[in-house]
């Protein structure tokens, strides 16, 4: 009686296993199958894509690649890509560190409104400020310019991470801090020695974000930037779209391109990302 009591609750257990696990791969294939489709019709011609949308490509058309590559000027838009991204992505994280740390682990006042001020922050879409944010660039000559759009980034981007770095590092136990003190180490060693090597998860996961949302930013962009030698990819895929038609199979060709660096970052930082996603969640 008991060993078919515990034979049914294992089966049981593998029918809810297989379950998810069949959830799991459909929904997988419902988020990928968009990127997939973009993929393969990348390689059609543009009579194809309408003809045929959901086929494989009939003639893998490679060209597609080397034309969308020349036409937008794809490699100085991805220069600049890159150096936006890396040029307001480190500094977030850098300065939204170290402003997290004195929030996470003192006492002071005005800590709370410090915390809620940012929040606020955060709230305001940057379509709001968007009209005097480009007066204020008007002004100091910032208009057209990488530095021009990557300080704007900056200050988007802080309060989100923030928020997100006060809230790990106050997960981290006292008694290490406290252990350190004891040994005679600074505030700053705390924080440079202690708690940055530890929030790496933290960091890898806030990194990856704010490298997404930089890399894929479009209206910041499309305000401040006028000159194609400073154009980031977003605004060098428009290339292909005109007032009467749109070059799908370039357009497709480019978006492939653009999200290559996005996965192969992911794919770098995908254990750190994880973990920093699910700390707190699981206590080893």
């Amino acid at each position: 009686m008991i060993q078919k009591f515990s034979f049914s609750i294992q089966n049981r257990n593998n029918i809810t296993s297989l379950s998810i696990y069949l959830f799991l791969i459909v929904f997988t294939v419902i988020l990928i199958y968009p990127f997939i489709w973009m993929a393969l019709s990348s390689l059609k011609s543009s009579r194809e894509i309408f003809l045929s949308p959901f086929s494989f490509p009939k003639k893998l058309r490679i060209s597609n690649y080397f034309e969308a590559w020349k036409r937008c000027s794809f490699g100085v838009a991805l220069r600049n890509s890159v150096l936006v991204s890396a040029g307001s992505v480190l500094p977030i994280v850098f300065f939204s560190s170290l402003a997290a740390y004195p929030i996470a682990r003192m006492k002071f006042s005005g800590r709370v409104f410090i915390l809620i001020f940012l929040i606020i922050g955060h709230m305001i879409p940057l379509q709001v400020v968007m009209i005097p944010l480009a007066i204020e660039l008007k002004n100091l000559h910032l208009m057209n310019t990488l530095l021009g759009l990557i300080l704007p980034l900056i200050a988007k981007g802080i309060p989100l991470t923030l928020i997100v770095l006060v809230g790990f590092f106050q997960d981290i136990p006292l008694e290490i801090e406290d252990a350190a003190k004891i040994d005679g180490c600074s505030e700053f060693g705390i924080f440079w020695k202690i708690i940055l090597p530890l929030s790496k998860p933290a960091l890898s996961a806030t990194l990856i974000f704010q490298i997404m949302f930089t890399w894929n930013e479009f209206l910041l962009p499309l305000v401040v930037i006028r000159r194609r030698a400073v154009m980031t990819i977003p605004l060098a895929v428009q290339a292909f779209t005109g007032q009467d038609f749109v070059e799908w199979e370039y357009r497709f060709a480019a978006l492939t391109l653009a999200i290559i660096p996005i996965v192969v970052a992911y794919f770098l930082f995908q254990r750190q990302f994880v973990r920093g996603l699910t700390f707190g969640a699981l206590k080893e």
